[in-house]
């Protein structure tokens, strides 16, 4: 499959199907985490690509999202933020020679380390700005940063599994 457009299509299906049907039922902690590997869909894309592209696919897929949690905006607005801030991620975490040309950043072309810290910084990023956004308010405040801590540690377990059973299938081939 070496169209980028069509992996990107399938991504884009495939973990808002994922998301929608069975990490949004998930009942952590009494209701204190909510999951979301949805952003996926904007970290897995190839470092040289459009930032306006990645925009459109950020707002496309938050608010796809949205319309199945019936959240006005809020999984929208979180993911075109996430996407403005992406290039910016990225330029900060450049190996010292730069990315190579349509690299998609993922564990196994960028190494454990730099996954995950790539990972953390954008899921913390799509987190927070979601949770106070959906919070606004400072009564309860302490709760949202609880919240917002234990959603992106399990999104980001969830990321690294994924991860690693998409890096295995890909290897065996």
């Amino acid at each position: 499959m070496n169209n980028p457009y069509l992996k990107i299509g399938i991504r884009f299906v495939l973990l808002t199907l994922v998301q929608v049907f069975l990490v949004d039922h998930f009942n952590l902690f009494n209701g204190l985490s909510a999951p979301f590997i949805y952003p996926l869909i904007l970290f897995y894309l190839p470092v040289s690509f459009s930032p306006f592209l990645a925009i459109v696919i950020g707002l496309i897929s938050g608010l796809t999202i949205d319309m199945f949690s019936n959240t006005i905006g809020m999984h929208a607005s979180a993911m075109v933020f996430v996407a403005f801030l992406r290039k910016h991620v990225l330029s900060l975490m450049a190996p010292r020679d730069g990315y190579e040309n349509n690299l998609t950043p993922t564990m196994g072309s960028l190494g454990f380390t730099w996954f995950i810290t790539y990972i953390s910084i954008m899921m913390i990023a799509h987190h927070v700005w979601l949770f106070n956004l959906e919070n606004f308010q400072f009564s309860g405040f302490w709760n949202t940063q609880l919240r917002v801590l234990l959603s992106v540690i399990i999104s980001i377990v969830l990321a690294v599994l994924l991860e690693f059973i998409t890096f295995r299938s890909s290897s065996k081939r």
